[in-house]
């Protein structure tokens, strides 16, 4: 195979990310006592709010991307209800418990990176956010044995819209970005930075097209093809 590296977004890519959010939500709203007296519409509306706010723009700048305790104050604070330690706590834990728990892998996922890890290559994460939940989330769901590297936002200290992740890769692998290919589902996020550095692309779903991305697939089974291994 003429490339040395293959890396992969995480979620929405490998795994379910957008559809178990709801899910995760929903229990805290069940089980937080804070909640209790919030209905649930009010809730998820602020939270939404919260949300989008807190990733448009702290998570964005890789500032507290693995607590996101930013993220929890405005929405205890948009409820008019009281931040306490103990109950920041427990969001944390309960967020990242059911995130783990509700995590489903895409289907043929493991019968690509069986066949990837035993061609002469490295096999790694770009993923915003942390380390720690990125390599909890590969640990769950059983593929971290198929991973060399798991490089993120909080390493680099710069997110995906932004071409230093890419470059950081490559300089540490010490490869050139014409041996390398991302796979992703965000144009924004995963393809458009790493077209930019000059990595082969490869966008997975149904992401809006965009003639800058090289591939597009529906199906992760297909990468083996356009990887001619």
């Amino acid at each position: 195979m003429k490339y040395k590296a293959v890396f992969f977004d995480l979620d929405d890519t490998l795994c379910e990310g957008r559809k178990t959010k709801k899910v995760v939500f929903k229990r805290i709203h069940n089980e937080v006592k804070v909640f209790f007296d919030i209905p649930y519409k009010k809730y998820f509306l602020e939270l939404e709010k919260a949300r989008n706010d807190y990733f448009n723009k702290d998570i964005n700048s890789c500032f507290n991307t693995y607590s996101r305790i930013k993220f929890w104050y405005s929405l205890l604070k948009n409820l008019n209800l009281k931040s306490d330690i103990k109950t920041l706590k427990e969001l944390v834990d309960l967020y990242w418990k059911y995130s783990y728990k509700e995590i489903k892998l895409f289907p043929n996922v493991k019968q690509v990176l069986n066949k990837l890890s035993k061609e002469d290559i490295v096999l790694a994460l770009i993923s915003s956010g942390d380390f720690y939940s990125r390599a909890e989330k590969l640990i769950k769901l059983k593929i971290d044995k198929y991973f060399n590297y798991i490089f993120t936002s909080e390493i680099v200290q710069k997110n995906k819209l932004n071409t230093d992740i890419y470059k950081y890769v490559l300089k540490y692998l010490n490869i050139k970005a014409s041996d390398a290919v991302m796979i992703g589902n965000s144009v924004k996020f995963d393809m458009l930075p790493a077209k930019e550095v000059g990595f082969t692309t490869i966008c997975y779903g149904k992401d809006v097209s965009n003639s800058k991305v090289d591939y597009y697939i529906e199906d992760i089974s297909e990468i083996i093809r356009i990887l001619k291994i």
